[in-house]
């Protein structure tokens, strides 16, 4: 009995140092796999991201520079109209094209501005871009 008992001690012993570290050291090995792999993997999400949402700020000044240029042929309309009229009614319009022009130069310092900022910033001038454009809008309809 003390030979079998003796027997089972060492055997256990044995079992025990040889695969004490080893589902540890596999555990271990296999975390650090599947954390570089979801690191890598919200590093791409964030890229991806970023790159949608630069787009969208790019469509989105694209598109405030065409509604720009429609807005600058009305321009162009009035300021034709101011040849033909004389007198008062020709520094009425002169005044006009001033604050149409004063308009028209914020708007593209905004919208250059835009393109240049930051998401959170973007998000704000977009805001006062959107304001401004309507803004000059409606003073081409004033007559």
């Amino acid at each position: 009995m003390n030979r079998s008992t003796l027997i089972l001690g060492f055997t256990v012993f044995c079992t025990v140092i040889g695969c004490d570290a080893s589902p540890f050291r596999k555990y271990s090995v296999r975390t650090d796999e599947h954390f570089e792999k979801a690191k890598k993997d919200i590093h791409e999400a964030a890229n991806s991201t970023a790159e949608a949402l630069s787009s969208v700020r790019v469509d989105y000044a694209n598109e405030c520079q065409a509604k720009l240029n429609a807005l600058d042929k009305q321009y162009a309309e009035i300021r034709d109209q101011g040849k033909n009229a004389s007198g008062e009614a020709k520094a009425e319009l002169y005044k006009r094209l001033q604050t149409l022009q004063e308009r028209r130069d914020g708007i593209r310092e905004r919208l250059e501005d835009y393109r240049k900022a930051n998401d959170k910033a973007a998000e704000n001038l977009r805001t006062g871009l959107e304001a401004a454009l309507a803004d000059y809008q409606n003073a081409l309809l004033v007559k």
